[in-house]
Order: C-alpha cells, then structure tokens, then sequence
C-alpha cells in the first residue's frame, strides 16, 4: 500500500492547468506533464519540471486573497476555481509551449462537483454503482480516490509483450498488495487500517493516458498497453452500456470515515 498524505489540508484534485478555453489540460493532449513533479515545502506546493525554475504556490488561500476566478470546464461540467497567477501561469505556458494556460485551485468556499451528477452525464444508464447524494469532488475526473492492486497490473503484464507497466501508469493514490488480480471489481465496502472507510462506486474505465511512460513522458507505440488491456479485462456484456468497451483497472470509492492510510495497514472488504 502506498502512504496517503494527510498535510496542510492537500487534496487530491484541487489543482488543474486549464487551457484559454477554460477546459482541463492533461497528459493526454500534453504527455510531458507526467513529468511535473509536486512537493510539499512548508506552506507551499512546490512544482518542478524538466528545464524550469521550481514553482511555489500557497497551499490555503483564503476567499478575500484571490483576485481572480475562472470556471472550469470538466467532461461537460463546470466547476469555479481560483487563478494561481500570472506567474504560475506563465511557468505552465512556457513548459508546454502553449500561450495563456493557468493553474487553478479549488478552495472550500467553492460549490463542488457532485459525484451523480457526474455520472448521470457520462451514462443515463449507470446503474450499478455505490453514491450518495452527498458525495463530492473538486478536479478528480469523478471522485478524490482511486484503488488498484498491483496483482492487476502483474496481470496485465503478463499479456504485454515489448513494454512493462506498472502502477504509476495507472495513478492510483491507494495500491493493495496480497489479493487476486481485479477482484477489486467485486468489492463493496473496505475498511484500511484503523479509521478509514469507503465503498465502491464505480469501475475506472481507462483512456489513452497510460500509454505514455510515466518516467519520460514518451507514448508508447501501438498503442499499448491500452489495447492489451481492452482484450485482458474489459466490461462483462451487461455492463457494456455502463462501462462501453474499454479496459478497466482499479475502482473509484468514496470515503465514509476519513482517516490517515499507511504502508503495511490492513485491509478489510466485504464483496457485491
């Protein structure tokens, strides 16, 4: 398992770059991004990247300091955020060679994305999942956590044949070790260590992202190993509407009872 750090109130998905049309830039359309690094340096989250002077931005802002705010396109809903600056958005322009990006943060005062609204734009038909009303996300693709068990990515490797992955190509924040590949697919509720809950939302159907090497920012060739994954573990045909025809790997879960997850934590699950 891999440690999940609880400092200074960071959140998973609570800073974006975006382009000038207010829609979210990722390593899909910018592989090179996969090599902007995060840091933690006191009170600020520090990014460094190939070529670039190290980035310093305030971790908590407050309502009365941000001088500007943009809305934030994600997979067709709008989100607000606040603007980081010119400087941090010049530091995100000049490192992917595009003009007038910006780095954006979400702050608690801001109206968050709700996890079934999210869901009900992606597919009317999305029937087997765990949400409640309430559960929330700021910039994450659909919610803050994403669990995987490095027995799916042996799995998969062992169909590929010219490249290795492994789970950096995937980016979960939570990795489990000592369970049969994907039967993560099938869980209901997990309890890891002493204090934290979640519970199954949904399957991750996964997109061209982990085509590119997670250390260099190359893509791969052939589009691997995201047509591997398609043949080796894919949608069962009554979950096609939901899940359509991409490969899967790792489950998206909210969190009922929060709490701080360590390596070598015990974990408790219960299956559908």
């Amino acid at each position: 398992m891999v440690d999940t750090p609880l400092r200074h109130s960071v959140e998973y998905g609570h800073w974006i770059v975006i382009n000038p049309n207010g829609k979210m830039a990722t390593a899909c359309q910018y592989p090179t991004m996969v090599n902007i690094t995060p840091s933690l340096q006191g009170d600020l989250l520090c990014l460094d990247a190939p070529g670039m002077n190290t980035l310093k931005l305030l971790i908590e802002v407050k309502s009365t300091e941000i001088n500007n705010t943009q809305m934030v396109d994600i997979w067709g809903t709008t989100i607000q955020g606040a603007d980081c600056g010119d400087e941090a958005g010049q530091w995100v322009s000049d490192y992917l060679g595009k003009p007038d990006f910006h780095m954006i943060h979400f702050i608690p005062q801001f109206t968050p994305r709700y996890v079934s609204e999210v869901l009900a734009l992606k597919c009317n038909s999305f029937k087997d999942h765990g949400c409640k009303e309430d559960d929330r996300t700021a910039y994450a693709d659909f919610t803050p956590y994403l669990l995987m068990t490095d027995a799916s990515v042996d799995a998969l490797n062992s169909q590929l044949r010219d490249i290795t992955v492994t789970e950096a190509n995937y980016r979960p924040n939570i990795l489990l070790a000592g369970v049969p590949a994907f039967d993560e697919d099938n869980w209901n509720q997990i309890k890891i260590g002493d204090s934290f809950q979640g519970r199954f939302l949904f399957k991750c159907t996964r997109c061209n992202l982990p085509n590119v090497d997670p250390q260099t920012g190359a893509v791969y060739q052939n589009d691997q190993p995201r047509k591997t994954l398609m043949k080796c573990h894919h949608a069962k045909p009554s979950e096609v509407d939901m899940y359509s025809n991409r490969g899967l790997m790792g489950i998206y879960i909210a969190a009922d009872v929060c709490g701080p997850i360590r390596v070598g934590d015990s974990v408790y699950v219960n299956h559908r």
